[in-house]
């Protein structure tokens, strides 16, 4: 079986290959990724990390990566990108990660952020995400939901 870290790679090298920027990536063995701390609301002080977060124009591609497709990522993206203060936290974040960004300065900021998950086996398909998919030989599908209406849906 494919691991997480095989899988997060292979994601990785698909979207520098297609030109986007890495601003945000978790290594293998857990370091790096972008931290997010809501600072108010009902998950104040709650510690989230995302795996990987990449920027091409004006898009933010914010990405978490199993072995196999979990719900709890999507669980996980859902909030951050719904309950105000994680929402807010989150856009902070990646601004900040994307500052140093030279596709970011290129386009000035804001940046509209994608949920995207990215797995080997298994399969979710929500409306408002990208979905990678990748194969045990290193290979990524990509499939959007009919709600991704940004550069990421040309992936």
């Amino acid at each position: 079986m494919i691991s997480e870290d095989d899988v997060l790679f292979a994601v990785k090298e698909f979207l520098l290959e297609r030109g986007w920027e890495i601003v945000a990536y978790r290594s293998p063995g857990g370091h790096g990724g972008l931290v997010i701390r809501p600072d108010s609301g009902p998950h104040e002080g709650d510690l989230f990390v995302l795996d990987l977060v990449a920027v091409k124009d004006k898009a933010a591609i914010c990405l978490e990566a199993k072995s196999a497709a979990d719900r709890r990522d999507q669980e996980k993206l859902d909030l951050l990108f719904s309950e105000p203060s994680c929402r807010a936290a989150l856009q902070s974040a990646v601004r900040n990660a994307a500052s140093e960004s030279e596709a970011a300065r290129a386009c000035r900021l804001p940046l509209s952020l994608v949920k995207a998950v990215a797995f080997a086996s298994g399969d979710i398909a929500p409306e408002d995400y990208v979905v990678f998919r990748v194969s045990p030989e290193g290979d990524v599908e990509v499939r959007h939901g009919a709600a991704v209406s940004c550069l990421a849906a040309e992936l």
